[in-house]
């Protein structure tokens, strides 16, 4: 599953009951325009990747039935300045014991 959301918006990852959160994949900051694009600047740093992403939002999600994730550079740190960015979220939903998930 993905999910994306812009700076400062909710973000919250669920998975169904019985199972838990496996991030494969965490991102803040901007690498395309076609995100959000109604905001585009041609000001905009398209190689803005913040390199704490992944781990904060592994260490924040993963294991968990459902996440809040920040969208906030203050909680990343800035990568990039007067550029509007955007998380993105690639996770799975695991099994939580053994048996078969309901």
């Amino acid at each position: 599953m993905t999910k994306t959301a812009c700076e400062h918006e909710d973000m919250r990852i669920s998975c169904p009951a019985g199972s838990v959160i496996s991030v494969t994949s965490g991102f803040f900051g901007r690498t395309t325009w076609r995100i959000y694009q109604q905001w585009y600047s041609l000001a905009w740093d398209l190689n803005c990747v913040s390199e704490t992403a992944p781990g904060k939002i592994r260490g924040l999600c993963n294991g968990q039935n459902s996440c809040d994730v920040p969208t906030k550079t203050d909680y990343y740190g800035e990568p990039c300045w007067d550029t509007y960015k955007y998380v993105n979220v690639k996770y799975r939903c695991l099994c939580k014991y053994s048996e078969t998930c309901l």
